[in-house]
């Protein structure tokens, strides 16, 4: 059936004898074995009705299109049954080589030169999605050698890109949000988790995952929300103003990147979560007492 439809090595091994949760102790037992079975044991039994409408490609495939086969070679359904059986041994094979190329192998140059068997196989593990076509890898092979930066739509909602050495499959988010941020607590965002806590000016680090304010320059309280249409900031280092939106091109930041978490004060932009924050609360030699904001974005991506 899967042949016929068009499919991979995986599609050939048909079904398996145990599938998670699912057993089939009868898979490799014939039709007539179990009739012969139950005449023998004097067992009654009933029969599906839908085993012969022919609306059902299973059903045409075995009323059919075997009989057909047989007369070419009376032990056909034994025949595919063990091309089956060799094929998922292969299968098997192929598909432990492409879980360890999966967690060993994060650079996309070299995934790109992996075997196609393999490669393939690793790219199946990048979509976060089971109901694939082999469009959806071809979309992922290609990403493999493109110019960093570039990106792709999938379904559901979802978008590949290409960063310098790693490929990423990210959801997409339009998703509007706005809720205060309390210094000492955390906020549930639609991708992630965010929080904020006084620490002293030795705690300031280089730290990608968080954002350091000068206290002494934040203007009431916090709030955190989306990216909204004509917002403005001073980015550090600048005197002037500066579209949110321009800032972001001008950084070449992919459109799926630009729904990070923008934290405000009574006065504006404070930071970007990600990217930067705004020259007016910047940590300087003055500084004391820092405000740290952390955003934890959640699994979204794998590479």
């Amino acid at each position: 059936m899967h042949l016929i439809r068009g499919c991979g090595t995986d599609g050939l091994c048909g079904m398996q004898p145990r599938n998670g949760r699912i057993i089939r102790p009868f898979l490799n037992v014939s039709k007539q074995e179990i009739l012969a079975f139950l005449r023998e044991q004097q067992q009654p039994y009933c029969i599906d009705s839908s085993n012969d409408d022919p609306t059902y490609l299973r059903n045409r495939v075995r009323l059919r299109l075997l009989p057909i086969l047989e007369e070419w070679n009376a032990n056909v359904s034994d025949a595919i049954s063990k091309t089956a059986l060799s094929v998922s041994a292969d299968v098997r094979y192929l598909n432990e080589q492409a879980e360890t190329a999966f967690r060993m192998i994060t650079d996309r140059t070299a995934l790109a030169d992996l075997p196609d068997p393999i490669r393939m196989r690793v790219l199946k593990r990048y979509l976060p999605y089971a109901s694939f076509e082999r469009s959806d890898l071809e979309t992922l092979d290609a990403l493999l050698r493109a110019q960093t930066g570039t990106c792709r739509d999938l379904k559901q909602g979802w978008c590949a890109w290409v960063g310098t050495d790693r490929l990423y499959v990210q959801r997409l988010s339009n998703e509007r949000f706005e809720f205060p941020l309390p210094i000492g607590g955390s906020v549930r965002l639609p991708n992630g988790t965010i929080d904020a806590e006084w620490v002293e000016a030795s705690a300031f680090r280089n730290d990608p995952d968080a954002m350091y304010l000068d206290r002494t320059n934040i203007e009431g309280t916090l709030t955190v929300r989306s990216l909204q249409i004509g917002d403005r900031f001073t980015p550090l280092g600048m005197t002037g103003t500066k579209l949110v939106s321009d800032y972001f091109t001008d950084r070449k930041v992919p459109r799926f990147l630009r729904s990070a978490p923008i934290v405000w004060d009574e006065a504006g932009i404070v930071c970007i979560m990600g990217f930067t924050v705004d020259e007016r609360v910047k940590v300087c030699e003055q500084s004391q007492q820092l405000i740290q904001i952390r955003y934890k974005e959640d699994e979204t991506h794998v590479g």
